[in-house]
């Protein structure tokens, strides 16, 4: 696995081989797994919810199913370096 996209679990215990400057990105690694797991867990139409419904939009299908190739792009990229 890539250094970027390790961690260690135990923040309150230094780790000279994953410095926190190596980490700084896992959160946004992290939230992007749990959105992938959730809409393969319960739908994307669940996992947008009323996000997408206002007035302001024309083609809210569309923009739905953009979100579902991108969050399915970022899924495969994701499995592509190990992350679960």
């Amino acid at each position: 696995m890539p250094k970027h996209l390790q961690i260690n679990h135990n923040t309150d215990v230094p780790d000279p081989e994953n410095p926190p400057s190596q980490r700084a990105g896992f959160d946004g690694v992290r939230a992007a797994a749990m959105a992938v797991a959730q809409v393969d867990a319960e739908g994307l139409e669940s996992w947008v919810g009323t996000s997408l419904s206002t007035a302001l939009l024309s083609d809210v299908a569309r923009l739905e199913a953009a979100v579902g190739r991108g969050l399915s792009e970022v899924g495969a990229l994701l499995k592509s370096y190990g992350v679960r």
